[in-house]
């Protein structure tokens, strides 16, 4: 792992809600420039359904901007819900532009599965990381729903194995 990581809750307000942002991947992405870190990964609830939208770039002609593209060999991704929804797009687009991917339905015990996160209906709540992060992980699953955790949500748990280094 890179020396600036940075992990980031995610929460962001379901469409039909008062305080809904519409903006609000916009800016994730513009705090991510900001913060200037070589890693990232993002967790929570995202209101968002993706179905199974493809969340990586396959071809690159022309990118502007601050990330470089480089190329990762990511396992495909699968989700149980085949549904998505206008902030859906917007969070894949939000990962191909920062070179960032769903490790929902990717890796570890969910791997091909893509288990359902909310009210056994849908996957909202995710675990984007980083391209050069999918390599440190060590399992990824979504965990029975438990009323002790959330009113109508599956915990997702990642573990990440991580080299230290000795000389800081």
């Amino acid at each position: 792992m890179g020396s600036k990581m940075l992990f980031c809750s995610v929460y962001i307000e379901g469409q039909n809600s008062r305080h809904f942002n519409r903006q609000a991947y916009n800016e994730i992405e513009e705090s991510l420039i900001l913060f200037d870190v070589d890693q990232v990964c993002l967790l929570g609830d995202f209101n968002s359904r993706t179905g199974n939208l493809s969340d990586t770039l396959t071809y690159i002609d022309h990118v502007d901007g601050p990330f470089e593209f480089g190329s990762y060999d990511l396992p495909p991704r699968i989700s149980s819900d085949s549904q998505t929804n206008t902030m859906g797009y917007e969070l894949i687009s939000l990962c191909k532009s920062t070179q960032m991917s769903i490790v929902n339905g990717r890796l570890g015990k969910d791997a091909n599965i893509g288990r359902l996160t909310c009210k056994n209906a849908s996957v909202v709540d995710y675990i984007i990381l980083s391209h050069c992060l999918f390599e440190s992980v060590y399992d990824f699953c979504v965990l029975d729903f438990n009323e002790l955790f959330s009113d109508v949500h599956s915990a997702v748990n990642i573990i990440l194995h991580c080299k230290s280094n000795e000389s800081h």
